[in-house]
C-alpha cells in the first residue's frame, strides 16, 4: 500500500473522463448573473460551432430565406392588382346597373326672363334658346363635369336656359320631352324657339358670341362641320329649331329609327342616326334647305372660336363617338379642365355662379 501522502486518484478514462474534463473549464461554462440566478447550463467550446452545421444539414430549406420573402412579396403583390381589378369591375357592374335602372336625372338652370312677344315696347321677338347637355354612362358623367361650369356659366351669360342630363335616355327622347317641358307646375308651358344639344366633351369658348347668331331660323337643323365629317368623326353638338315646319315629322322619324339602328352591330351616334333617316325620308334639294353646317371658325373641333369638342379619329370607326370618349375618358377630363379653367381665368368673373 502506498502511503496516505502519496495517494493519488485514478484519473478515470474513456468519454466520461473528456466530458469531466471539458466541465471543469471555466470558459465552458455560461455566465450566471447573479439577477437571473438559475442551474448552470454548460456549452461544451468544441461543440458549439458544430451547431449550425448540423442545422443546416438537418433543414436545407428553411423558411425565411432572402428567396422565399422576395416570392411572398410578388405573391402579396399580385393578389393586391388582382383585388383591386376585381373591385374596379365590380365598382363599374354597380354603376352601369344603377344607370341603367335608375330614372334620368335633368338638372335645371332658368335663366330666361325675357318678356313675351306680344309685350308693349317689345318690336323683336324673342327666341328662346335651351342648352342641353346629357351623359349616358359614369364615366360620360366624369368628362360632363369638367364642362358643366362654364356651359351654365354660359347660358347664364346669353340668357338660355340651360338642362344637365344624366342618365340612359336616347336623344331623340330628349328632344321630344325638352320642346314641351314644364318649367313648374304652377307655371305655363315653355315653348323653345332652339334647342342646342352637347355631347358632355363640348364647351363654349368665347362669352362674346352668340349662337343663335349663327344659326338661321329657316333650318331645321345645324350640325358641326359637313355631314360627311359629321358620319366619320362625329358632331359633337347639334341644333333643332322647333319652329321649323318639319320638326314634328322628322322628329317622329327619328325616334322610329332609333330602335332599329341601336339594335345593328356597328354602333352609331344619335346624331348619326338622325342623318340616315333624313336622307331616307327627304331628298337632296329638301335637305339642303333643312340642314345649316356651321363652319370653322367658329366651329372647328378643338380648335374652334365659340364652341370646342373632341374629334374622334378615323381609325375607331367601329367605336361611336361616345364610346371612344368612355375608352379615355380621364385624358379627357384632364384636358376639358385646364381648358375650363383658362377660359374662367380669362373671363372672370362670369364663371363664378352661386
Amino acid at each position: 500500500m502506498e502511503a496516505a501522502g502519496n495517494l493519488r486518484l485514478r484519473t478515470p478514462s474513456g468519454p466520461s473522463a473528456s466530458r469531466s474534463r471539458v466541465r471543469s473549464r471555466p470558459t465552458d461554462v455560461a455566465p450566471s448573473d447573479s439577477a437571473t440566478a438559475g442551474p448552470l447550463i454548460y456549452y461544451p467550446t468544441r461543440y458549439a460551432a458544430a451547431v449550425p452545421r448540423i442545422n443546416d444539414a438537418k433543414y436545407p430549406h428553411r423558411f425565411f430565406t432572402k428567396r422565399t420573402i422576395l416570392m411572398g412579396s410578388a405573391i402579396l403583390a399580385a393578389a393586391s392588382v388582382v383585388v383591386m381589378m376585381t373591385w374596379s369591375l365590380l365598382s363599374q357592374a354597380l354603376d352601369n346597373w344603377y344607370w341603367n335602372g335608375a330614372e334620368p336625372q335633368w338638372i335645371w338652370d332658368h335663366n330666361i326672363y325675357d318678356p313675351p312677344d306680344n309685350a308693349p315696347g317689345n318690336t323683336t321677338p324673342v327666341r328662346k334658346l335651351l342648352i342641353l347637355q346629357r351623359a349616358t354612362s359614369p364615366k360620360a358623367s366624369k368628362i360632363l363635369d369638367a364642362t358643366y361650369r362654364l356651359n351654365r356659366a354660359y347660358a347664364k351669360h346669353i340668357q338660355a336656359d340651360y338642362v344637365r342630363i344624366d342618365g340612359m335616355l336616347a336623344l331623340c327622347d330628349i328632344v321630344f320631352d325638352a320642346i314641351n317641358v314644364k318649367v313648374a307646375p304652377e307655371e305655363a308651358w315653355v315653348q323653345y324657339d332652339c334647342i342646342i344639344v352637347l355631347d358632355p366633351d363640348a364647351v363654349f369658348v368665347d362669352f362674346g358670341i352668340n349662337m343663335l347668331d349663327m344659326f338661321g331660323p329657316n333650318h331645321l337643323v345645324g350640325i358641326a362641320g359637313n355631314m360627311t365629317d359629321a358620319d366619320r368623326y362625329g358632331s359633337g353638338m347639334l341644333l333643332w329649331n322647333t319652329r321649323h315646319r318639319e320638326s314634328n315629322a322628322a322628329l317622329s322619324l327619328w325616334v322610329d329609327g332609333s330602335f332599329s339602328f341601336h339594335h345593328r352591330d356597328l354602333p352609331k351616334d344619335d346624331i348619326t342616326i338622325l342623318f340616315d333617316v333624313l336622307r331616307n325620308a327627304y331628298n337632296p334639294p329638301e335637305l339642303f334647305t333643312m340642314f345649316q353646317e356651321l363652319q370653322p371658325p367658329q366651329v372647328d373641333y378643338f380648335s374652334g372660336t365659340a364652341v370646342r369638342f373632341f374629334r374622334k379619329p378615323s381609325v375607331y370607326e367601329r367605336m361611336s363617338r361616345l364610346q371612344w370618349l368612355e375608352a379615355d375618358w380621364e385624358d379627357v377630363a384632364i384636358v376639358l379642365e385646364q381648358l375650363v379653367d383658362a377660359i374662367c381665368f380669362k373671363s372672370h368673373p362670369k364663371c363664378d355662379l352661386t
